[in-house]
């Protein structure tokens, strides 16, 4: 797992879970679309490695965001204690 500890760090674990999707899904998208007699069999598999492209995408890139957005809820907590 990606170490999140700086915004640098979260940013780029989401950067490399995007790269990775387009990635996949191009690939997905030449194997489908390279022949002229793509059978429902292929159709099949290229659906079910998209669904699971996306799953890996959203958890990837979902764990970065959360860690921020506790980041986040932490320093408006500092701050309107600091107001007090």
């Amino acid at each position: 797992m990606a170490d999140l500890d700086q915004v640098g760090q979260r940013q780029a674990a989401v950067s490399e879970a995007a790269t990775t999707y387009v990635s996949k899904m191009e690939s997905i998208r030449d194997t489908v679309g390279s022949t002229a007699t793509t059978s429902m069999g292929d159709m099949v598999s290229a659906t079910i490695d998209i669904q699971q492209n996306e799953m890996g995408f959203q958890v990837k890139s979902s764990l970065p965001q959360g860690v921020q957005k506790q980041v986040n809820a932490a320093g408006k907590e500092l701050s309107q204690a600091a107001k007090q």
